[in-house]
């Protein structure tokens, strides 16, 4: 029997309420709990209140600490995509574009 390699990600759940940014790239977690620097994690999101959580692979690119952050900038960790289904792609579209027709009003 073939034995695979089997790599265990650390899985981080996110809600909206922890989204800052988000694109088809990438997006950005408010926390003051970011995982190291280079980290790759699975990420479980959780967009729309009815829908199934996605889960993606992401790394973390970049982290915003508490004492670093901007004015008006949450401390949090940029997190890139990896292996983004075409699936999974098409509801960050539609999650995105909400938020911009909400912003509009």
């Amino acid at each position: 029997m073939e034995q695979k390699n089997k790599r265990k990600f650390e899985r981080v759940k996110i809600n909206s309420e922890k989204i800052y940014d988000l694109s088809e790239g990438g997006i950005y977690i408010r926390t003051t709990e970011p995982r190291p620097l280079g980290s790759i994690i699975a990420l479980e999101l959780k967009l729309f209140e009815n829908d199934e959580p996605i889960l993606v692979k992401g790394k973390v690119i970049r982290i915003v600490y508490p004492k670093g952050a901007p004015k008006k900038f949450p401390p949090g960790m940029a997190v890139q995509f990896i292996e983004l289904d075409e699936q999974h792609r098409e509801k960050i579209r539609r999650y995105v574009q909400q938020r911009k027709e909400l912003s509009k009003s």
